[in-house]
């Protein structure tokens, strides 16, 4: 049976909490699969409960779009500024800006929205199943 390198996963930074195993919050993290073009996702997970035995949805969204505003065009910033106290202005250049700016964008997207409206099929998982993840990213 012929076996394949895993894809390295480097972590570029953090989303919400940096523990994700404990409370809701995700990584910038960066895929270089064997062959293919490496590209860059921030994922999320928001636990149902405190509960250590609780489990969790993991979100993620692509931050391939150098613009995070025009590929989420559906989106009312003006609505978002005014409900999350952020400047407009600030925003529309941060969604423009490095991908943890881009994924604080996100954030801020599902922070209003909904995560289910930036990934509708998102992974069920455990806290030993995040643990485990994030153990084999690159710091």
């Amino acid at each position: 049976m012929r076996t394949y390198p895993k894809p390295v996963r480097r972590f570029l930074g953090s989303v919400g909490d940096c523990n994700p195993a404990d409370y809701d919050g995700g990584h910038v993290i960066r895929y270089s699969p064997v062959g293919q073009s490496s590209f860059v996702d921030v994922e999320y997970v928001q636990w149902d409960s405190d509960d250590d035995n609780a489990a969790g949805s993991l979100y993620s969204g692509d931050l391939r779009d150098r613009d995070i505003s025009a590929a989420h065009d559906w989106i009312d910033i003006a609505a978002m500024s005014r409900s999350l106290d952020f400047d407009p202005e600030d925003w529309r250049k941060a969604a423009r800006g490095t991908y943890v700016e881009r994924a604080r964008c996100i954030e801020d997207i599902a922070s209003y929205y909904g995560w289910e409206n930036i990934d509708s099929y998102p992974l069920r998982v455990t806290r030993a199943d995040i643990r485990k993840r994030y153990a084999r990213v690159r710091k």
